[in-house]
């Protein structure tokens, strides 16, 4: 489970900016930024590194700054080397890419009753997660209940997963409506999104897995 990342980004203007709060285009502008300026390091390092071996009187010493000026520019600099922020922000980039893969239309929707409730229904709206080992087609299915009503179920292909955070985390794992749409085909008319309970800065919050 990767949480979000809560320290905070300084802006080109002086803004002080939690990177979790960074919008997409932003973060990714920003580790493309990092990870240019740390390519620019590395081309300096190694022309700094030839530089001085053409002075080395020593063959040892000469040869051993060639070494090191390969190998700078075979890998490079790594960014997280030069800016502290780095890897937090690769961490909330995978965050949510994560996020975004269990966010999932609900599965069965055709052949269960999410039509007879979907009208009390709203985005936020929460569905009560309710594995069925014994289901005979997926003994990893896990069903999705509003109100004792049986809406439809997590898609086969998260099913495991979802099922196994059932077991290690219980009650801490929610699931929440993030699209509706009733006109829309049965099969794209409710998008949810499975969370699990966490603490950030002291205060209960969404972390997604």
């Amino acid at each position: 489970m990767i949480r979000k990342q809560t320290k905070y980004w300084t802006t080109s203007d002086g803004r002080k900016l939690r990177i979790c709060d960074m919008d997409d285009g932003h973060l990714a502008n920003t580790i493309t930024m990092l990870d240019r300026a740390a390519e620019i390091k590395s081309l300096q390092i190694h022309e700094e590194l030839l530089t001085g071996a053409e002075f080395m009187r020593g063959d040892m010493a000469k040869e051993s700054l060639e070494n090191e000026a390969a190998s700078v520019a075979m890998f490079g600099v790594y960014p997280g080397n030069l800016f502290p922020l780095y890897d937090n922000l690769i961490l909330e980039k995978e965050r949510r890419r994560s996020m975004a893969v269990r966010e999932f239309f609900v599965a069965g929707v055709k052949f269960h009753d999410l039509k007879k409730v979907i009208g009390e229904l709203e985005e936020g709206t929460e569905f009560k997660l309710d594995p069925e080992p014994d289901n005979k087609f997926d003994s990893n299915a896990v069903r999705l209940i509003f109100n004792g009503t049986m809406c439809g179920y997590v898609p086969k292909t998260l099913s495991a997963e979802v099922a196994a955070l059932i077991d290690l985390r219980g009650d801490e794992v929610h699931c929440t409506i993030t699209k509706l749409d009733p006109n829309a085909q049965p099969w794209n008319q409710c998008m949810v999104r499975v969370w699990v309970e966490g603490e950030e800065t002291g205060t209960a919050d969404q972390t997604e897995f």
